[in-house]
């Protein structure tokens, strides 16, 4: 049975000549975006979105990862990017509709396929946003998000 080959392996590793792979495909660093809020009886509010970070031009997305404190409500949470110099927003673009009402709950983007942010690059600084689908109840604990990304 032949082997079946990934493209830019084909093209680094089979055809001749060699086509290399694309920047920040091959041997990149990854980056890490990483920040925690602490809630003591407060209400999120789904009004207010809560800014996580920044990440720069040039970030491809690789994966983000959501941990969240049972909040308490029937609601939702969803992380996602706010408009930028050339992006629209998509609130929900990295993880869409956590459910962290009545538990604690752990989400990845990677967990689900077609997230739009997933190895998504980004042409402009743009802001990570984590946003409830609705108010919570006044709850006490953390959310924490981490982006992991590359930068080409």
């Amino acid at each position: 049975m032949a082997n079946i080959y990934m493209d830019n392996y084909t093209g680094a590793f089979i055809t001749k000549p060699k086509v290399a792979y694309p920047k920040g495909q091959y041997n990149s660093r990854l980056h890490v975006l990483h920040d925690t809020k602490t809630f003591t009886a407060t209400v999120f509010a789904a009004a207010v979105p809560m800014i996580m970070g920044k990440i720069p031009a040039g970030a491809i997305v690789r994966d983000v990862i959501l941990d969240s404190a049972d909040v308490g409500a029937a609601t939702t949470v969803d992380v996602g990017w706010l408009v930028n110099a050339d992006e629209v927003a998509d609130p929900n673009g990295f993880i869409s509709a956590l459910d962290n009402s009545g538990q604690a709950a752990l989400g990845k983007m990677t967990d689900t396929a077609g997230m739009p942010g997933q190895d998504k690059k980004f042409t402009a600084e743009t802001e990570v946003v984590i946003t409830p689908s609705a108010d919570t109840t006044a709850f006490t604990g953390d959310i924490t998000c981490t982006v992991i990304y590359s930068v080409v």
